[in-house]
């Protein structure tokens, strides 16, 4: 039984050789775009639902194009912002440093010996 199967198989890619074709010479796509190349020549039904549907998208390209353009202004001030927000954070972050030092010399002053402030404060900076 295995060996018809063989000879059988064996005949088949002979054959196919012989033709210089197999079935892995067409991808699908290939045999899709021929399918709808032979609908479109054939059929005006197929034709006008194809148009249809082409003009329906291209109405769709110039919304999607402006929600694109849209995206990107909103990107970009959206970049400008953080980039504001971190010069301010920074500056913030210096003032907050000086505070601490100035608190810290007022308090050493008035105690008479040397005081570090410690806590939340220090995550800030």
């Amino acid at each position: 039984m295995h060996r018809m199967h063989d000879a059988l198989c064996t005949g088949r890619r002979q054959h196919e050789s012989e033709h210089h074709f197999a079935a892995s010479d067409f991808p699908i796509s290939d045999i899709w775009i021929n399918r709808c190349w032979l609908l479109t020549q054939g059929s005006d039904r197929y034709s006008a639902r194809l148009v249809a549907a082409l003009q329906q998208q291209a109405g769709k390209e110039s919304k999607y194009k402006k929600a694109a353009h849209d995206a990107e202004v909103k990107r970009q001030q959206t970049q400008v912002t953080r980039v504001q927000a971190a010069q301010r954070l920074a500056a913030l972050q210096k003032r907050t440093a000086a505070v601490k030092l100035e608190a810290e010399s007022a308090l050493c002053k008035a105690l008479d010996r040397q005081v570090n402030i410690q806590g939340e404060i220090n995550n800030v900076l």
